[in-house]
């Protein structure tokens, strides 16, 4: 079976071994004797870096450099529209960042992002590579796929909360399922689901452009998907726009101001305000890195480049 000359100098970069090839159900995968490492393309355009066990740091930096030579030679000869780096769960995020090259730009929209896959077992760093065809979630490794958003007026200091017919204990983020049929991108979900939630319009004339300024995700959500992520907009002026929530989903939709998020004990006008809600505020509007909450939840931020400089909280 013939590899390719991209294939070969990734394994010699790696790890300095020739690789051979094996065919592992439908699909064909590329390993070398003795390491860890595998790479094996998938039907939808992907190719898949697999990095299994503990590397140390000369090997962690020598793999680091050959994805990078092969994300580099992809984008360029259009073999693959992505590459992923995937490593199994339960798994430490910092092993996957170490891995990643710069290109690997977590969190910035259609270009890079994290996915927790519960089907595969795995933790997956992709990156989009061809610049030529528009961005859309690879469906082949994604299960499940939700987004929620995070829409700040900072001129006013609000942010959009709902209360769920489903959930009528708590507030919530607006969001839902991914729709591959309106969706380009989770991001895309995110703003469909906070409009039809909270029953308003971003678009039209006069209206500000959402600004992205962070993503966060929930992996360990138990009323989320497999893949969730929180996607954070700057609307200012927003919220002078009035509300009109679908009754029969939305029991009530509301533009909270920043200051009682931060101020609440857990609880806010009689409902439950989950941390995730005071978190991914706070993340949104100073930019943090990432930090844990109550009950052994890992919250991943990936705030993109420059962090926002806004005013704090309470401004």
């Amino acid at each position: 079976m013939q590899i390719s000359a991209e294939i070969k100098t990734f394994f010699k970069t790696a790890c300095g071994k020739t690789p051979f090839a094996e065919q592992v159900g439908k699909s064909t995968a590329y390993r070398a004797e003795g390491s860890s490492i595998s790479v094996i393309p998938d039907s939808h355009g992907g190719c898949h870096i697999h990095v299994e066990g503990r590397l140390s740091l000369p090997q962690i930096r020598k793999v680091r450099a050959a994805i990078g030579e092969l994300a580099a030679t992809f984008q360029k000869n259009g073999a693959f529209d992505s590459i992923w780096i995937n490593r199994p769960l339960p798994t430490d995020v910092r092993s996957l960042g170490l891995l990643a090259p710069e290109s690997f730009c977590i969190g910035m929209q259609g270009k890079s992002d994290l996915v927790y896959d519960f089907k595969e077992r795995k933790a997956r760093l992709w990156q989009w590579l061809n610049e030529r065809k528009e961005c859309t979630i690879p469906s082949g490794p994604c299960y499940k796929m939700g987004a929620t958003a995070l829409i700040l007026d900072r001129i006013a200091k609000k942010v959009l909360l709902v209360i769920n017919q489903r959930r009528p204990d708590a507030w919530n983020l607006p969001g839902g399922g991914y729709d591959p049929f309106r969706d380009s991108s989770t991001s895309d979900t995110a703003l469909r689901e906070a409009q039809e939630e909270g029953g308003f319009a971003i678009e039209g004339k006069d209206r500000p452009e959402p600004i992205l300024v962070g993503q966060m995700q929930f992996p360990f959500n138990q009323f989320a998907p497999s893949l969730n992520q929180i996607w954070a907009y700057c609307i200012d002026g927003m919220s002078k726009q009035e509300l009109h929530p679908p009754k029969k989903e939305i029991r009530c939709a509301k533009w909270v101001s920043f200051r009682d998020i931060e101020d609440s004990d857990g609880t806010l006008e009689g409902f439950k305000l989950g941390d995730e809600i005071k978190a991914s505020l706070r993340t949104a509007l100073l930019g943090l890195g990432f930090e844990r909450i109550g009950n052994k939840k890992q919250m991943i931020i990936h705030a993109p480049l420059p962090r926002p400089n806004f005013e704090c909280i309470s401004g």
